[in-house]
C-alpha cells in the first residue's frame, strides 16, 4: 500500500519489478463536524456523498499504530477491583452469618 493510497501486488511468478496496481483507497479529510463515533469503536461520516478525495492526505506506509492502554495500570487497577470485590463478599458472608447467629438465639429464648 502506497502512501497515495494505491494498493500493488507482485503477481505469483513474476519478478519483483511488475509491480500491478490493484485499486486506490480513497484518502478524503472530512470536517470534524461530519464525523460521529459508532458504538463499536469506528467512525462514520454523516453525509459520504460529500466526501471529496483530498490528494494532500498521505497514509504511513509502515508504522504501527500505538495502544491508548498502558497495561501495567490496567492490570493493577483489575487486581484491585478483584480484591474489593472479595473483600465484599466476604462481608456478605460474615453479615448472612451473625443473621443466621442472631436468629438461632432469638428461637432459643
Amino acid at each position: 500500500i502506497g502512501m497515495d493510497g494505491t494498493i500493488s501486488v507482485v503477481p505469483l511468478g513474476e519478478p519483483p519489478t511488475s509491480i500491478v496496481a490493484l485499486d486506490r483507497i480513497a484518502l478524503v479529510n472530512p470536517a470534524v463536524e461530519q464525523i460521529r463515533k459508532g458504538d463499536n469503536g469506528l467512525f462514520f461520516a454523516d453525509d459520504l456523498a460529500n466526501l471529496a478525495p483530498d490528494s494532500s492526505v498521505r497514509l504511513s506506509v509502515g508504522s504501527l499504530e500505538t495502544s491508548n492502554v498502558n497495561p501495567i495500570a490496567a492490570m493493577v487497577e483489575m487486581i484491585e477491583l478483584a480484591r474489593s470485590f472479595e473483600q465484599h463478599v466476604q462481608t456478605m458472608k460474615s453479615a448472612e452469618e451473625l443473621d443466621t447467629s442472631s436468629a438461632s438465639l432469638m428461637r432459643i429464648e
